[in-house]
């Protein structure tokens, strides 16, 4: 049967007890009964911290299991996530070289697509001086010390002014860097089919 008594109670009693053997006060025949007692509470409490490390160890194995059933199940969302996505892509670019209209239907379920803004790929590593000078945009990010004004850091980032460039990449001017590209975007929704076939 399992001890009632808490190893923080039985740690006490030993405590209590190793202070009061040693009194000149005890005769011979209480301090052998005490040792008795002392011998049996440091069995007790050798039990309790083998019965606390067994249940320690047993949420050890369940958060190590646990452990690894996450990162199986992020694995195998990630895989669904990627055939999810690869599906959706061979469906948009059935759509975009024309094989198939706007709207799909089957038996239970529907697709529609459409042509949504299209995204710039600015491809900004392969720019020269001119077109970064024409289309860049500077980020200045300083880290100054309140008490004395100190400059401590300061870093300078140049990136594309993207809006600007998908501006004139829809309106073809001749000036816009050559490396860069509007990139189709095709928006994909399905569904339950509630059309009339």
């Amino acid at each position: 049967m399992a001890d009632k008594r808490t190893l923080r109670e039985i740690s006490s009693d030993l405590t209590q007890l190793n202070s009061v053997i040693d009194m000149p006060e005890i005769d011979e025949d209480e301090r052998k009964e005490i040792e008795e007692i002392m011998e049996a509470l440091t069995i007790r409490q050798a039990n309790k911290i083998d019965c606390t490390i067994g249940v320690l160890k047993s949420f050890d194995r369940y958060i190590e299991n646990f452990d690894k059933e996450i990162k199986l199940l992020q694995e195998a969302k990630r895989i669904l996530q990627n055939k999810k996505a690869k599906r959706i892509d061979t469906i948009k670019d059935a759509y975009q070289e024309n094989l198939c209209g706007p709207k799909l239907t089957g038996d239970k379920y529907q697709i529609t697509m459409a042509d949504n803004s299209p995204k710039v790929e600015d491809n900004f590593d392969y720019w020269d001086s001119v077109e970064i000078a024409k289309y860049g945009l500077e980020k200045t990010t300083i880290i100054r010390r309140l008490s004395d004004g100190q400059i401590i850091d300061e870093k300078k980032e140049v990136y594309p002014d993207k809006d600007r460039l998908k501006a004139d990449l829809v309106n073809k001017l001749p000036e816009v860097p050559k490396p860069a590209t509007l990139k189709p975007v095709v928006r994909l929704t399905y569904k339950y089919k509630t059309r009339l076939s």
